[in-house]
């Protein structure tokens, strides 16, 4: 059943940020890889909604955000990007997100030195050309299938066919390979992120004309 939302696109207040990290975590609390980092499932919660509030906050001037708004005006998607140029983001930005991080990560330090190799091994398949990176999309549970995530990725695909530039992104999850495939990626290779973690598959858009 679809859902009728309304698309802001902008700045997010830190009321809206801290809604979306708590999305995120409903959304992504099957993924193997967070299970990896996060084994606990009371801190599992808490560890990813403060990664992606860090991530949402400190995108850099390239960032581009998207949040799905229902009727009663609840989050029920949002959608993370970085134009071409942005990736990665700023020094600054990066540092800004430290103690999130550390935050997130401090009742499983162990699991920080394998996020760390898993991150670079992220970083290291990366596009080096121009290109929209896909960081983040994310649809409350309840809601999904419904077209929220579609309207999400809509406008920026658009900006993506009128400039010419290809669009990238990763996905921990098997079953979103169709889903993303809808929108024109394809899959471009499968990351073994070592250490026994689950791996990440990159997939790849070029524009339309």
């Amino acid at each position: 059943m679809a859902h009728a939302v309304t698309i802001d696109a902008g700045p997010l207040d830190r009321a809206t940020i801290r809604e979306c990290g708590e999305l995120c975590a409903r959304a992504f609390d099957g993924a193997e890889l967070f299970h990896a980092f996060f084994p606990s499932p009371r801190g599992r919660a808490r560890s990813i909604a403060a990664l992606h509030r860090a991530a949402l906050a400190h995108l850099g001037p390239a960032g581009r955000r998207s949040v799905a708004r229902g009727a009663d005006g609840r989050v029920l998607g949002v959608a993370a990007w970085l134009a071409p140029g942005g990736f990665p983001p700023p020094v600054r930005e990066q540092v800004a997100r430290l103690p999130a991080v550390l935050s997130a990560f401090a009742p499983h330090l162990g699991a920080l030195r394998i996020a760390a190799r898993a991150e670079a091994a992220t970083v290291a398949r990366h596009p080096r050309e121009p290109h929209w990176y896909l960081q983040l999309l994310a649809v409350e549970p309840s809601a999904q299938r419904t077209g929220i995530g579609a309207a999400l990725l809509a406008p920026v695909l658009e900006q993506v066919d009128a400039e010419g530039a290809p669009a990238y992104l990763e996905t921990q999850d098997e079953t979103n390979l169709a889903y993303y495939a809808r929108a024109g990626f394809a899959l471009e290779a499968r990351v073994d992120l070592g250490g026994g973690l689950p791996g990440l598959f990159t997939m790849r858009r070029e524009p339309r004309t």
